[in-house]
Formats: C-alpha cells, sequence, structure tokens
C-alpha cells in the first residue's frame, strides 16, 4: 500500500468549565467576576438586557479578550436589569476551543445604596451615612 497526501492538524486545548463568581453593581456600574478556566488564554463578556439573550448579545467594550477574571461595565442605568454571559476562548492550530457560564443578571441600584454585592448565599448592601 502506498502514502496518501498529508493531513491537515488541528490541535487546540478543551477549556474546563468555569462560572461567574461575583456581581456587583453601583448606580451605573456591574462588576462580573469569574473563575479562572483552565486552558483559556482569553475571555468577553457579552451583554443583553433581554434574559436568556446574552449569550447572542453584544460583546461589552473593554471586556473582550482580555485575560483578566473580571470586568467592569459602566454608563447603565439604575433600575434596568442587564444579562451576561462569559466565553473563554484558547486558539490553537486550526480551531478555536470555547467554554461558556451560565447567564447572570445585574441591577444597578439607585440611592441610598452605594453599591450592592451578590455572593453565594447572601447579599451586601453598602450605603452612605445620613448626616445628623
Amino acid at each position: 500500500g502506498g502514502t496518501g497526501p498529508a493531513s491537515n492538524e488541528i490541535s487546540v486545548r478543551p477549556i474546563a468549565p468555569f462560572a461567574v463568581s461575583n456581581v456587583s453593581t453601583t448606580a451605573s456600574t456591574a462588576t462580573i467576576t469569574w473563575t479562572p478556566a483552565i486552558a483559556a488564554s482569553s475571555y468577553t463578556v457579552f451583554q443583553s438586557t433581554t434574559l436568556g439573550g446574552s449569550a447572542a448579545g453584544s460583546a461589552v467594550a473593554g471586556c473582550t479578550a482580555t485575560t483578566l477574571t473580571s470586568c467592569t461595565i459602566s454608563g447603565l442605568t439604575a433600575g434596568t436589569t442587564y444579562y451576561y454571559t462569559v466565553v473563554a476562548s484558547n486558539t490553537g492550530v486550526g480551531s478555536t476551543a470555547r467554554a461558556t457560564t451560565g447567564e447572570v443578571s445585574a441591577t444597578p441600584v439607585a440611592g441610598p445604596f452605594t453599591s450592592v454585592v451578590a455572593g453565594n448565599a447572601s447579599v451586601n448592601f453598602t450605603w452612605s451615612s445620613v448626616p445628623g
């Protein structure tokens, strides 16, 4: 038997599952923090104002192709709920691997709170002191 033509090789390292670990808001910002994804080389945060829409939403400026594991989104409207999905990517030879977090929500708050931080089984509120 003979040998055939050489084939193109595709090589990419799969990305381990990862998740959003914290969401915090102020009156006009949301900060999304996630656990590092093993084998990821960059992350992109997607946003939507529609439940279930963040995976197909818009990439957040300043939160694309980042190597950081958190991103602060500014210019948000207090009282509006925003939905976020984080996508981890890793580009190999001839292919790209991706892993996606579940969708999380953030609703910036207007006073009296200066920030709200949602964690595992707890919510922390911060407010300014009232003079008098």
